[in-house]
């Protein structure tokens, strides 16, 4: 490909305009050749400054050579379809016209004559060129017949599932499209601008043979990659113009400043060195290559020819007076230097399971403290087994000030395996009236209370559960007022949540106004719609909508602030195996940041272990919350004598009754 590239390609546009490609023309071409001729590397993860030829060279380059010397068909990889028309007409359209391949240029079909394309272009010698997206359109995928090449451009706007589709990694989703030819045969080609740690050509390259060009210094004949930390001058500048004569980058290895004519001369005495690897005195590369099918290939400012050290630094300098100073930094760390930004005020909450074991009280299993205020429940289905978890509400005054404060009490969690026998609607159902029979029997508190579950929540965000759970909740709130059922499905939604949409709250309540919205109370990140039959009502079955993102924070915070605290969240004592599951799921997912196109960094969740405890624990906080703001809903006289009929009503009625004869009502020690 090194010599093809010499060969047959005409730059379209710039500096170079007309003239056949050249290697010496930028520092990493003829480094970036070799390694693809190598045969060493399958899949091959490019970061660099932006507006330096990384897209040229990197992306539509190795196309182009599939496409027209091999006459293969390759697949493109893009963020959004609607960028395809864009791509196809700026990126590979000049690059083309201008060579001899021009004559293969499509007659008819998209593409053609300068026409808009939707999704592929067929040349004349039988090449496809393939768009795909990661839009959702995982049908149009799946219809595609493969190939052995990809390339994908933005790739860090493509490392999440879209709204649409029930896929993970879209960058996999479009690789598996390669999966009828072996691995060794296999080429994979990923090019995009850093954006944080996590985003995924940064994550490609790290975790590839993470490569940096290094140079010999032309004073201490060192070999150095020096970065952005190496270019002096610019700090002491009273002006933009003396931060860019002053501006210089140093030797690593002998801190003496070099010219720009030194910094040429380094392009010309340059290697490769993969990590691990070595390279001696007189410039021999020794050591193995990393144990990886993917090059992970990276250069920054110091070889980018379309830039100096004057220029770096009066942007430096720039950056460093601007008001928008994490915009500014980011853009340096992004575009010119071609590393990832990282925020130093993001969110970050480390939580173990030492730190929620050390959040255990005296209490017991089943025993709620005083000044509770209600309970609140959390349930997340499985096929085969359901995972609850139950907290108090509890309201108590502070010491000093006197004004109240609301923690949280885990007071009990457990789970229910299903009937195995059974199909998993039917065993879904019956799991729920058993926790319902259980959760009916209530739970004492200090002063010998019995407290029944004011809000229970139950995950349906999963399509095989969400009817068996609305049928079963219709059963459950039959002949409750709206805001007073109890028993409610609901569905998180989260950034980095797969099988769901982002969080999107209503405007206003609307009970009549769309039928896909037809909310009846909007909550703190939380809302909650009537599920209609129809067009009539499905009596008893209101839909919370939640954002787990912020529930999960709010859990995770819950358990690392003190206890005496507001928010807090504390545990009941337990040394029993389930309780290490339980601190361990808890913990099943970490926080980190994301970039998403048009929209910047953004924090998501993303599971690392098991986590049903932690669904549970968020539906439950959030529940919490609800049963703070509607008490009048949930304990009212009425609500009361409604929930003593249905107990009432039980077999064992008088049996369990006999065991708080003569006991205070909650309604009476709460007034």
């Amino acid at each position: 490909m090194s010599q093809w590239v010499e060969e047959e390609i005409i730059v379209p546009t710039g500096e170079y305009a007309g003239e056949p490609y050249r290697h010496y023309r930028h520092p990493a071409s003829s480094l970036w050749f070799q390694e693809l001729d190598s045969g060493h590397w399958w899949r091959h993860a490019t970061v660099a400054p932006t507006q330096n030829g990384k897209t040229l060279m990197c992306y539509v380059l190795p196309v182009l050579y599939y496409l027209f010397e091999l006459n293969e068909t390759v697949i493109i990889g893009v963020p959004d379809m609607r960028m395809a028309n864009d791509k196809w007409t700026r990126d590979f359209v000049p690059v083309i016209m201008a060579s001899r391949y021009k004559e293969l240029f499509p007659t008819k079909g998209e593409g053609a004559r300068g026409g808009n394309i939707k999704s592929s272009v067929t040349f004349k010698n039988g090449a496809m060129l393939r768009f795909m997206s990661a839009g959702g359109g995982d049908k149009a995928r799946a219809g595609f017949a493969g190939c052995r090449i990809v390339a994908i451009t933005e790739t860090d706007g493509m490392d999440e599932a879209s709204d649409n589709s029930r896929e993970g990694d879209p960058c996999r989703q479009i690789e598996n499209r390669l999966r009828a030819y072996h691995e060794s045969r296999r080429r994979v080609f990923l090019e995009c601008t850093a954006s944080i740690p996590d985003g995924k050509i940064w994550q490609e390259y790290t975790t590839g043979s993470h490569a940096k060009i290094v140079r010999q210094c032309p004073y201490c004949d060192a070999w150095v990659c020096p970065e952005r930390e190496h270019l002096k001058g610019w700090k002491d500048a009273k002006d933009e113009l003396e931060a860019a004569e002053k501006s210089a980058w140093h030797c690593p290895s002998c801190d003496q400043p070099w010219s720009e004519s030194d910094r040429r001369w380094g392009w010309d005495h340059k290697r490769l060195l993969h990590e691990g690897q070595k390279i001696t005195d007189d410039g021999e590369v020794v050591g193995d290559l990393p144990k990886t099918r993917t090059l992970g290939f990276r250069w920054g400012p110091i070889d980018n020819p379309f830039t100096t050290a004057g220029s770096c630094g009066a942007e430096e300098w720039r950056a460093s007076q601007s008001k928008d100073k994490e915009g500014a930094e980011k853009d340096i760390c992004q575009a010119t230097n071609a590393v990832p930004y990282e925020s130093p005020d993001a969110i970050s909450i480390e939580l173990e399971p030492e730190t929620i074991a050390a959040k255990a009280t005296q209490y017991k299993q089943g025993v709620i403290p005083l000044g509770c205020v209600g309970i609140a429940i959390g349930i997340d289905t499985h096929s085969r087994i359901l995972y609850w978890e139950a907290k108090a509400v509890v309201v108590k005054r502070d010491a000093e000030t006197g004004r109240p404060m609301l923690n949280l009490h885990v007071f009990d969690h457990s789970t229910l395996k299903l009937d195995a026998t059974k199909l998993a609607r039917e065993a879904i159902i019956d799991g729920l009236r058993k926790l319902k029979r259980h959760f009916d029997g209530g739970w004492i508190d200090e002063a010998g209370v019995r407290w029944t579950p004011s809000q229970v929540w139950i995950d349906s965000g999963y399509a095989s559960h969400k009817m068996p759970i609305y049928v079963f909740c219709a059963a459950a709130n039959k002949g409750l007022p709206v805001l007073s059922c109890v028993w409610r499905p609901a569905k998180g939604h989260g950034e980095g949540q797969l099988r769901t949409t982002p969080y999107r709250a209503p405007e206003n309540m609307s009970p009549t106004r769309s039928k896909t919205e037809n909310s009846i109370y909007i909550g703190t990140d939380y809302w909650i719609r009537q599920i209609r039959q129809g067009k009539t009502e499905w009596l008893g079955v209101q839909l919370v909508h939640v954002n787990s993102d912020t529930w999960k924070t709010a859990v995770h915070e819950g358990f690392t602030i003190d206890s005496e605290e507001t928010g807090s969240i504390t545990l009941f004592s337990s040394e029993s195996p389930e309780r290490d599951n339980y601190q361990a799921q808890i913990c099943g997912e970490v926080q980190r940041e994301k970039f998403v196109k048009d929209r910047g960094t953004i924090l998501t969740w993303h599971q690392v272990s098991p986590n049903h405890y932690l669904d549970c624990c968020y539906l439950s906080t959030a529940a919490a919350d609800y049963v703070v703001k509607n008490v009048e809903h949930l304990t009212g006289e009425k609500t009361q004598r409604k929930r003593a009929e249905t107990y009432a009503n039980r077999p064992d009625a008088a049996k369990v009754a006999s065991r708080y004869a003569g006991r205070p009502t909650a309604m009476a020690i709460r007034r």
